[in-house]
């Protein structure tokens, strides 16, 4: 999705396993007006749940359905979720 700056769109944020039991729900939308680092993303949701603190350094982001590299950023409209480790079996 291309949006020029001056709009605002909900950034989805869904949470799965401990990411989910850290947060205590299993959604959230987060306003966005521009794009944001995934530092700058990861300040906004901390201050929102602060529990994420203990899984955060476990977590990977997958943006609209895939695994994010550490540069790319989140802009308004987009899913991002909260993924923690898996072990398959």
């Amino acid at each position: 999705m291309n949006f020029q700056a001056s709009q605002t769109a909900p950034v989805n944020v869904l949470f799965f396993s401990s990411a989910k039991v850290a947060a205590g729900v299993s959604s959230f939308t987060m306003s966005c007006a521009r794009g944001l680092s995934q530092a700058e993303f990861w300040e906004e949701l901390l201050a929102e749940f602060s529990g994420l603190r203990a899984v955060r350094e476990q977590v990977r982001l997958a943006i609209n359905g895939e695994f994010a590299a550490a540069a790319t950023n989140i802009y308004p409209g987009d899913e991002v979720a909260l993924i923690p480790p898996v072990s398959g079996g």
